[in-house]
Order: structure tokens, then sequence, then C-alpha cells
């Protein structure tokens, strides 16, 4: 029988930190004189998983946004036509994952933003352009993951899902989650990595 991995899609897959600060940028300093643009190839020093609070702490100028003003940004993009089918892969992810579900039975895992109204649909358009090659039916919805098989092996970035799977884990390593213990770990960019360390857990 073969071992069941679920694989995570927004930062671990898919370069959502990236995406979403291009956007944050482009909607809302491009055309201000008082801001400058955030970083967007950041990878692995990310250093909140919360955008309001990374965007609110790493602001390089005096200007104040209050949380709610925040927010509402992070509910416009959000809820931008386009947002969620636009996001890019990370390095050789979908050539790892296609590798990987020839091997074990892999299902993709994302918790689903209820803050768009577009994110049901746009994920199911990611995967159906973005992994053309693995079957979109292997995608899961799922708010908490912990509910789904503890024998299989979890890849993800998000403390909380890392800590309360009961199986065994792989990080992807970010600034906001290195002390988050896993089994293995590995940096945004080694996917090359994963199926040795998925070996190493067998």
């Amino acid at each position: 029988m073969k071992k069941f991995l679920f694989i995570d899609v927004d930062n671990t897959l898919a370069n959502l930190t990236k995406h979403y600060l291009t956007w944050y940028n482009n909607l809302f300093i491009y055309n201000t004189l008082d801001e400058d643009p955030f970083n967007t190839d950041i990878l692995e020093n990310f250093d909140a998983y919360d955008f309001i609070d990374y965007t609110i702490r790493n602001r390089k100028t005096k200007s104040v946004i209050s949380y709610e003003e925040e927010k509402n940004r992070l509910i416009k993009i959000f809820n931008s036509e386009g947002f969620w089918e636009s996001i890019p892969l990370l390095p050789n992810a979908d050539k790892i994952l296609y590798e990987l579900d020839k091997e074990y039975e892999t299902y993709l895992v994302t918790k689903p933003s209820f803050k768009s109204k577009y994110f049901f649909s746009g994920r199911l358009f990611w995967v159906e352009n973005r992994l053309s090659d693995f079957d979109h039916e292997k995608l899961i919805f799922c708010k908490n993951k912990s509910l789904l098989r503890s024998d299989g092996i979890l890849i993800d970035d998000f403390p909380d899902n890392l800590i309360n799977w009961r199986g065994k884990t792989i990080k992807v390593k970010y600034k906001f989650n290195e002390k988050t213990k896993s089994n293995k770990e590995f940096f945004p960019y080694e996917w090359e990595k994963v199926p040795d360390l998925i070996k190493e857990l067998i």
C-alpha cells in the first residue's frame, strides 16, 4: 500500500508571499509618495505568517496605518479577481510533486480563505492550470488538517498544522517557523531534497 502524503499549497508549493507583496505594492505603494515598496524576493526570510502583521511591522517609512486599514487592504487583495489563479509556483515544486505522486498516495491540502469570495474557484483553477499533470480531484479543502490520516506525512509551513499533526512532518522552513519542531525540513527553494527526506521518514 502506498504511503499517504499531504502537501500544503500556499508558501509550500505556491509562492504566496511574493505574490501578495507584489499585489500590495501595485495597489497601495507605487502610486503614493510616502512609502517604499516591500521586498517581494524574501522567501525563507519572511518573518510573519500573518500578512497584516508583516506589512505593519516592516513599513519602511513613518506612515501609520491602523490594523483595520491594513486588514481592509488584505481583504481587497484577496477579493481581487485573478489573485488566487495567478500565484507563481516555488522553484521545481511542480516537477517534484509529479514525481512524488507516482510513488505515493499524494493529496494537496489547503486551508480555505473565507475572506475571499474567489478562493475556492481560484484555487481549483490554479491546480488545474499550474499543476496540469496532477489530478485536481486530489485537492482537499480543510480548515483543520489534523483531522486527516495521522499515518501520512504532512509537508507544510504553518506552525499550528505541524504541531497538531499526529504523524510525521516535513517543514518548509521560513523565519517565522524556525522554532517549530518537525521531523525534517527544507527551504522553499529546495524542493529537490524532498524525495530523500520522505525516504528517511518511511
